[in-house]
């Protein structure tokens, strides 16, 4: 029977489907039909056009070098091989890749034995893969061919493994460049919004200072009594009528030297600049505890008491002395001062001959 097999694969080109005799009669009607099976001669064979192939099949030759290499395995005659006899007859060890994979294309089943049948279709779908059959005139050739495909295969597989790690490699690259770029286009735009910010606060230091500016022409355009008038109002605002006098308010204000001056000059009620607020200070004792030299100077030159005492008892000058402030010490020592505050005041002579008081020399 096998020999008429290998005589009609041979005519063929084809072997019919053995895996049932279902399938084995299908594909006799399949291929009879289609290329009827009849002695012809060489012109006839030439002239006939052949049919398309649609797989790989094994060549006469190739088919008696298959059920040779199978009895080579087949050694107990039972029709089916395992990987074990497989190896033993091409010498390897089955626990090789080699044979592992060269199982995967013959056990088609998954039984664990491989029959001719299954020899011959995992032969041809190695030519598929391969693009050619193992040789199989012998089975050191076959072993050969197999290691040779091994070989290739491995190479193939490095050089995919080498594209892979390649590709990641230039994933990797190109994911870290999105990543500086994404941080560039961030740093960029934190950068101008910064710019931007800096951009806005200045003009807002622009306006405001505009602002002022024109707050300050605006007072220095209005007449002193005007601006009298509005200290007068503010107080009132603040509920500190009664409590505070325009020229007390303007005595510890250096922005309210003008005001001082208006009330100096006999602006303001009468009595104003001798007057005291409703703490007992007077615009002397606010000028001096404010620490403004300049008040104090106008206060002095329009020859306002300078003895007078605050409720705690304390001077002018002991004020002065007291903050420390040597300059108005000087200026208030300078209006001979000292002889009016007794002679108990040692502290405050002692600062005011420190301070190079004439009179302290004298």
């Amino acid at each position: 029977m096998v020999k008429g097999l290998e005589r009609m694969g041979a005519q063929l080109k084809e072997l019919p489907d053995m895996t049932s005799v279902a399938a084995f009669s299908r594909s006799l009607d399949s291929l009879l039909l289609g290329k009827p099976v009849r002695t012809t001669s060489t012109e006839e064979q030439s002239d006939k056009p052949a049919s398309p192939k649609k797989a790989l099949r094994l060549q006469a030759q190739q088919l008696a070098d298959a059920r040779k290499l199978f009895g080579t395995f087949d050694k107990n005659g039972d029709g089916e091989v395992a990987a074990e006899e497989i190896a033993s007859a091409l010498g390897v060890s089955a626990e090789l890749p080699l044979m592992t994979r060269l199982m995967t294309f013959l056990d088609t089943d998954g039984n664990g034995t491989v029959s001719f049948i299954e020899l011959v279709r995992g032969l041809e779908k190695m030519g598929q893969v391969y693009a050619e059959v193992p040789d199989l005139s012998s089975p050191e050739k076959f072993r050969q061919s197999l290691e040779e495909i091994a070989k290739v295969e491995e190479t193939a597989q490095k050089v995919e493994v080498k594209k892979r790690a390649e590709l990641q490699a230039r994933e990797e690259r190109e994911r870290q460049e999105r990543e500086r770029e994404e941080a560039e286009a961030q740093r960029k735009e934190e950068k101008e919004e910064s710019r931007k910010e800096e951009r806005r606060e200045r003009r807002k230091e622009e306006e405001r200072r505009k602002e002022d500016d024109e707050q300050k022409r605006e007072q220095h355009d209005k007449s002193p009594q005007a601006r009298y008038n509005e200290v007068k109002a503010d107080l009132a605002t603040r509920g500190l009528s009664g409590k505070l006098l325009p020229v007390h308010e303007a005595a510890r204000d250096r922005r309210l030297t003008a005001v001082l001056a208006y009330v100096i000059c006999g602006g303001g009620d009468d009595g104003e600049l001798q007057s005291r607020d409703a703490a007992g200070l007077t615009s002397l004792h606010h000028a001096v505890i404010a620490g403004i030299p300049t008040h104090v100077k106008m206060l002095l030159a329009a020859e306002v008491d300078t003895t007078e005492k605050t409720p705690a008892g304390e001077t002018p000058l002991q004020l002065a002395v007291k903050r420390g402030n040597k300059k108005i010490v000087k200026q208030l020592s300078a209006k001979a001062a000292l002889a009016a505050i007794g002679t108990n005041d040692s502290a405050a002579i002692c600062v005011a001959a420190a301070s190079g008081a004439e009179e302290c020399n004298k």
